[in-house]
């Protein structure tokens, strides 16, 4: 599980979430606030690194400066996020 956490304690998750049928497997990938759902995705196959390099950058859209609400992203030790130049995309957006 990925978690946001804001800086007043209230927390954000994003958790992925693997749905199997008879057809296909899913994974979901939402981003959740206090504020309701920020970015969804939904692939038919495991993350990648540079799958999750664009749902952030897609997230950081929807985020705001600190302090504001929305403005940090904790994640968790899951292989998709580690990727080169993480940290550059958040903080060259200010968040």
């Amino acid at each position: 599980m990925t978690t946001l956490c804001e800086d007043n304690g209230k927390s954000l998750s994003i958790q992925a979430f693997y749905m199997t049928n008879v057809i296909s497997r899913y994974s979901i990938l939402p981003a959740i606030s206090l504020d309701g759902v920020l970015h969804l995705d939904i692939l038919t196959r495991s993350w990648t690194a540079e799958e999750f390099r664009g749902f952030v950058g897609l997230l950081l859209d929807r985020m705001n400066p600190y302090p504001l609400r929305n403005s940090v992203i904790v994640c968790d030790n899951a292989s998709a996020h580690h990727f080169e130049d993480l940290r550059e995309m958040v903080e060259e957006r200010y968040v």
